[in-house]
């Protein structure tokens, strides 16, 4: 009964008390030499309080079951959104009855698949809380910190960069586009900077242009176990494809 709710356990516990009641009453009537038809009845009562929680332990060993099954579906599908919808809807039946650190493994997976690397990282963290040895917490841990540094880059999340007053043509944090009309540097030659993510992969700099490569580079780096290999492509089909439809959506508005 690991997985029952507070009030599950309050009512499994009042159960087995009345269930011991009604069997010292029984003892007593027998004694007593009285009829006894009577608490047949009332054994009825005990047999739910004690019998519910039961069953409710039962339907969230079916929840993991079909839960591990949706998130290899996905996984193989990335972009079926009715798969990413039943994967959602499953998550969040087994958030409140999670206790172990498998079950917290199971959310942060599925936290994952759903593009939510950071609340991936928080079920993580109590999945190594339950057991600090976890390899899969620790696995889906990476991943998900992988994932938040990802998101921030194709979202944009940039910072102005600062043109060197030298004209040097090297800025720190900057990269330099010679290509590109509207400044120039000492040598009169063409220079213009772009922003630059405020997250780092791979500990270099990440633009729009190079988001993809550096992102490949730092899941390449991550040593899964055999059971998460799959992730690495899976993220770089959710993730850094909408880099690719960003570029195309700037370009058309730019033109």
């Amino acid at each position: 009964m690991n997985h029952i709710t507070y009030f599950e356990k309050i009512f499994l516990f009042m159960g087995i008390g009345l269930f011991v009641v009604l069997i010292a009453g029984m003892i007593f009537y027998i004694v007593k030499g009285k009829e006894i038809k009577s608490f047949f009845l009332f054994f009825l009562i005990p047999i739910i309080m004690v019998g519910y929680p039961s069953i409710q332990e039962i339907k969230y060993d079916g929840l993991i079951v079909s839960l591990k099954e949706k998130q290899r579906e996905l996984i193989q599908n990335p972009t079926d959104s009715i798969l990413k919808e039943e994967v959602a809807t499953i998550t969040d039946k087994v958030i409140p009855r999670a206790r172990s650190s498998r079950d917290y493994t199971h959310i942060s997976l599925s936290k994952i698949l759903l593009n939510q690397g950071r609340e991936a990282e928080v079920f993580a963290n109590k999945a190594l809380q339950k057991e600090p040895t976890s390899p899969e917490a620790k696995d889906l841990k990476q991943v998900a910190k992988i994932q938040q540094e990802l998101e921030q880059a194709v979202n944009g999340d940039t910072a102005p960069a600062n043109t060197s007053p030298t004209g040097s043509g090297t800025t720190s944090g900057t990269t330099i586009d010679a290509s590109v009309n509207g400044t120039s540097d000492a040598n009169n030659l063409p220079v213009t900077t772009r922003p630059t993510a405020s997250s780092t992969l791979s500990n270099y700099p990440v633009t729009m242009a190079t988001v993809d490569s550096a992102a490949i580079r730092k899941l390449q780096q991550v040593q899964l176990s055999p059971q998460y290999s799959q992730l690495k492509p899976y993220i770089q089909k959710t993730t850094l494809d909408r880099t690719t439809i960003q570029k195309i959506s700037t370009s058309k508005t730019n033109n």
